[in-house]
């Protein structure tokens, strides 16, 4: 008499097949979320980089007079860290005025009206260069997160 199904064996080698397999799509799905969510951190520095820079050159677009701008720069390294156009104080690189359209704060984000209802517009900001050149002020925002950067830079003329 002849039994019907399967061996011990069989079953061991099956399973043993079904394992392998099993192991291979659970590796190449996790492989493709950890992708997905790299994709999606660069995604947002450029969003927030983009963001950034769109806010101050509207800044200082829509606000800056040639006679009236008045633009304090760091005495170590020409760079600068606050810019005022009679009376307003357009933006703020150091955090430390809060009366500032636009203020850089300690914890790396930008911020407007952070005297008002201080509401965070972008963050991941590593850091915001503005240097004045014969009537441009030349911006460069570097920003970053865990494992990617991401710069911008820009140009606003302010001749009159």
């Amino acid at each position: 008499m002849k039994k019907k199904g399967f061996t011990l064996i069989e079953m061991m080698i099956a399973l043993a097949i079904f394992s392998l397999f099993v192991g291979f799509l659970y590796k190449a799905y996790f492989s493709q979320i950890k992708e997905n969510k790299s994709f999606i951190d660069r995604l947002d520095l450029k969003y927030n980089g983009d963001k950034a820079m769109g806010l101050i050159t509207d800044e200082l677009r829509s606000n800056v007079i040639q006679p009236d701008i008045d633009i304090i720069t760091s005495p170590s390294t020409g760079n600068i860290t606050q810019i005022k156009s009679n009376p307003i104080n357009l933006i703020d690189l150091t955090g430390t005025f809060s009366n500032s359209d636009l203020q850089l704060t300690s914890q790396n984000t930008l911020v407007s009206n952070p005297s008002l209802n201080n509401v965070v517009q972008c963050k991941g900001i590593k850091s915001i260069t503005m240097k004045y050149n014969v009537n441009l002020i030349l911006i460069t925002i570097e920003l970053k997160s865990k494992n990617d950067e991401y710069t911008v830079t820009s140009a606003v003329n302010i001749k009159n």
